[in-house]
């Protein structure tokens, strides 16, 4: 009897010994490591003309070290009314720029567009309905590398 008792005393220990661990995960929710990125299209009147100009800022991960980056658009539009359609040669009126950084990764410049179009609308409330649809040569900064690019918008652009 002595050793049934025993191990009945021995597994009551197990039971009792048993610790009861609780362990929390903790879990960062994106809109932490997430920097939300943002549109501003504008536009200002000149003796003339119309400048348009589009800057875009795209939504970071702090956790990755070249997400993020910028892009800008940028033309003028000369003897505008209420609507506009600029397409192909004529593109090259425009003094169309673009540029885009992608931090270390990548950054690109481009101007005068070779083919496609860019349409505008003026609005009821004075904004302007912009739409790009073009293509154009760019340089990469930091390969040193030229490729061809299409760009596309189509957004509304407030002064």
């Amino acid at each position: 009897m002595g050793n049934s008792k025993a191990g009945a005393i021995k597994n009551a220990n197990k039971t009792t010994i048993k610790e009861d661990v609780q362990t929390e995960e903790v879990k960062l929710e994106p809109k932490y490591y997430i920097k939300p990125g943002s549109i501003r299209n504008t536009f200002v009147p000149y003796l003339g003309g119309i400048h348009f100009k589009s800057f875009t800022v795209n939504s970071e991960d702090t956790r990755v070290g070249c997400s993020g980056g910028n892009s800008t658009i940028a033309f003028a539009v000369a003897n505008v009314r209420d609507t506009f359609y600029i397409e192909n040669e004529n593109l090259r009126k425009l003094n169309f720029t673009y540029e885009a950084n992608g931090g270390l990764a990548w950054a690109a410049q481009g101007k005068n567009p070779s083919k496609g179009y860019i349409s505008g609308k003026l609005l009821p409330d004075s904004t302007w309905h912009i739409q790009i649809n073009v293509w154009l040569m760019t340089i990469d900064q930091h390969l040193e590398q030229k490729q061809e690019q299409q760009i596309k918008l189509n957004q509304i652009f407030k002064r």
